[in-house]
């Protein structure tokens, strides 16, 4: 294609030296940026030599491995950060923790089989991340929306685009957005079924006047609405077909597993250690040393 591949020969900890700057504000408190340092860590080690393996290198740069900017990046105060951090990870039964992380879990983390394919890893269990224990209901979409449009104190709620957010959408905008992956035709009714331990949606059901169709899994629920910001939503509709509004109202940024990055922020902020911080997210781990 006349194109050139650039690929870079590097040293775990000098990449990652280019990795947590991009996947978090270098201005954020140490203590949050060393939690950042851990995971990051502990995630390449367990993806070494997987997604990529085909095209002869083991990561990209861009979100797809984890967002990498290079040298022309690094800051201070992250290459401080893996530096009083080096060679930690974490561990649970002997395994490195494969330690994802997102942007924002919107008050409560997934179950890592809730969001993608593949058994129920138990270190990555949805957990609440509240400032005081509650009891929300998850099951009904009652209890969904109203966990929506009454948020609890969060360690994550700093984020304000984020933490709550707020789509509406006229029926030619979802028809247009859902056509293009499900030939469904015009759209009957959109069904929202069984969620996962923080609300996040597992499947959906998509009826059409040509066909019905299951969306399952949280990237495909996001990407079916246009891009989504989390599966974690509640949906109403108003007005009467071909002219309703479908108005979504949601929690979070990303998958909402493992490590809430913005939640982390608030912890730190609040004066938590970067390992009360990375115990809060993942369950039973332990935090160990290689070298």
């Amino acid at each position: 294609s006349g194109g050139l591949e650039v690929l870079e020969h590097i040293d775990v900890e000098e990449y990652l030296k280019g990795v947590l700057p991009s996947e978090m504000p270098a201005v954020w408190p140490a203590e949050a940026l060393k939690a950042q340092a851990v995971s990051a860590r502990s995630e390449v080690l367990v993806n070494l030599s997987t997604k990529h393996s085909l095209d002869r290198f083991d990561f990209c740069n861009t979100e797809h491995c984890r967002a990498y900017r290079g040298v022309n990046l690094h800051k201070p105060s992250t290459n401080q950060a893996l530096l009083d951090t080096r060679g930690e990870i974490l561990v649970k039964d002997n395994t490195i923790v494969p330690t994802v992380f997102s942007s924002n879990c919107g008050g409560w983390t997934e179950n890592n089989d809730t969001v993608w394919f593949g058994p129920p890893n138990g270190a990555l269990r949805g957990r609440p991340d509240l400032r005081k224990a509650i009891s929300p209901v998850f099951s009904t979409s009652d209890g969904v929306r109203d966990w929506i449009r009454q948020p609890p104190r969060a360690f994550c709620e700093g984020d304000s685009k984020g933490f709550r957010w707020t789509r509406s959408y006229s029926e030619s905008e979802v028809h247009g957005m859902i056509t293009k992956d499900y030939a469904i035709g015009s759209i009957v009714r959109i069904e929202l079924g069984e969620r996962g331990v923080s609300g996040r949606l597992k499947w959906i059901r998509l009826h059409g006047t040509a066909d019905t169709v299951v969306v399952k899994k949280e990237l495909p629920i996001r990407r079916a609405f246009g891009g989504l910001p989390s599966a974690m939503f509640d949906l109403r509709t108003s007005g009467k077909a071909p002219k309703r509004t479908f108005t979504i109202q949601g929690a979070g940024r990303g998958h909402g597993v493992g490590l809430c990055q913005h939640g982390a922020n608030g912890m730190a902020v609040n004066g938590y250690s970067y390992s009360q911080i990375l115990h809060h997210y993942f369950t039973d781990v332990e935090i160990e040393r290689v070298h």
